[in-house]
C-alpha cells in the first residue's frame, strides 16, 4: 500500500468520525473539521487540519509529498484519535455529574415546596421565599448547591465533575439536618443570648422580689419558675453576689475577692479605720526632708 492510499484511509477515517460523533456535515475534511471547531478542543482541530492540508496536497499537486509526511501524517492522527477518545470520556463523566446535580437541585425545589410551601422559578427564588420557615444551618447550603447548578448548567459544564463530590456532601448535610425534627429556626445570635438566660438561671444571680398577696416564701423568678427565695439567695452568696447590695451604697454587689490584709470592702466601709499607719509615713517623710535640709546647707 502505498503513502498515498494510507493517507487516504487516514482522511476517510476522520471524516467518518466528525460526522457519527459530533455531527459534522461538508464534503471533505476541512469542511467537516469547520462545521464542528466549537465542539471539539483547538489542538485537536490543529492536528486534523495539518491532515486535511496534506491529503489535498498529495492528491491534487505531487504525489511525492505523501512520502515525506506520511510519518507526520500517522503521528497526527494518533494524537487526534487519542485525544478525541479521552475528551470523550470526560464528556461523558461531565454528563453524568451534571445529571446527579441536576437531580439533586430538582429533589430540593419539591422539598420546599411540599414542605414549606415554597414558590419561584429557581432554587434560589423557592429559599428566599420561604426564609422564616427554614433551619438557618441550612439556607447557607442550599443556596450554595444553586450557585453550583446554575454555574453547571449555563455557565461552565466542568464545574458539574469538579464539585460534584461537594454537593453530594452538601446534600447529605442538609437531609441530616431536615430528618433530625429538633433544630431550631434562631438565627446564631438568638442561640447565644438563649444560652446566656439558661447560665444566668442557673446560677441565680437574678432573684426577683416577692408579689403581693402571696408567702414570701414561695415566688416566682424572672423566668417562670417557682423556686423560695432562700435557695436563690444561698446560690447566690456561693458565687460571690452580695444579697444586701442596693442602688445608693457604695459596696459592690460581688465582692468576691478580698484584699491583701484580710479586709474586704464592705469591712472598710464599716468603720474600721486607723490612723497610725499615716502618722508614721508622715513622720518618716518629715525626717527625710530635714536630713535633705542640713546636708545643702553643709554644702553650701
Amino acid at each position: 500500500m502505498d503513502a498515498l492510499t494510507q493517507i487516504m484511509k487516514i482522511s476517510q477515517t476522520l471524516e467518518k468520525r466528525l460526522e457519527t460523533r459530533y455531527g459534522a456535515t461538508g464534503s471533505g475534511l476541512t469542511q467537516r473539521i469547520r462545521s464542528v471547531e466549537n465542539k471539539i478542543p483547538n489542538h485537536i482541530c490543529q492536528k486534523i487540519k495539518q491532515i486535511a492540508y496534506v491529503r489535498n496536497q498529495a492528491a491534487h499537486e505531487d504525489v511525492s509529498i505523501a512520502e515525506k509526511k506520511l510519518a507526520s501524517v500517522k503521528d497526527n492522527f494518533d494524537y487526534a484519535m487519542n485525544a478525541m477518545n479521552y475528551t470523550d470520556s470526560v464528556l461523558i463523566k461531565i454528563g453524568d455529574a451534571l445529571a446527579q446535580i441536576i437531580d439533586i437541585n430538582k429533589k430540593l425545589c419539591n422539598l420546599l415546596e411540599k414542605r414549606y410551601g415554597a414558590s419561584g422559578n429557581g432554587l434560589h427564588q423557592k429559599l428566599n421565599s420561604v426564609k422564616s420557615k427554614v433551619p438557618f444551618r441550612v439556607q447557607g447550603k442550599i443556596h450554595k448547591i444553586a450557585t453550583i447548578y446554575t454555574k453547571a448548567a449555563h455557565k461552565d459544564y466542568a464545574v458539574a465533575l469538579r464539585s460534584l463530590k461537594d454537593v453530594q456532601k452538601l446534600d447529605d448535610e442538609i437531609s441530616t439536618i431536615l430528618n433530625r425534627g429538633d433544630v431550631s429556626r434562631y438565627k446564631k445570635n438568638d442561640l447565644v443570648n438563649k444560652g446566656s438566660k439558661s447560665r444566668r438561671e442557673k446560677f441565680g444571680l437574678f432573684v426577683s422580689k416577692p408579689k403581693q398577696g402571696r408567702d414570701s416564701s414561695n415566688s416566682n423568678n424572672s423566668f417562670g419558675t417557682s423556686t423560695k427565695r432562700s435557695d436563690h439567695s444561698q446560690t447566690a452568696q456561693s458565687h460571690g453576689y452580695n444579697p444586701n447590695f442596693h442602688r445608693g451604697s457604695t459596696s459592690s454587689p460581688f465582692d468576691r475577692y478580698p484584699r491583701r490584709g484580710g479586709n474586704s470592702r464592705n469591712q472598710l466601709n464599716g468603720g474600721t479605720f486607723s490612723l497610725k499607719p499615716i502618722l508614721i509615713s508622715g513622720g518618716v517623710c518629715l525626717v527625710a526632708i530635714l536630713l535633705i535640709a542640713v546636708l545643702v546647707a553643709c554644702l553650701k
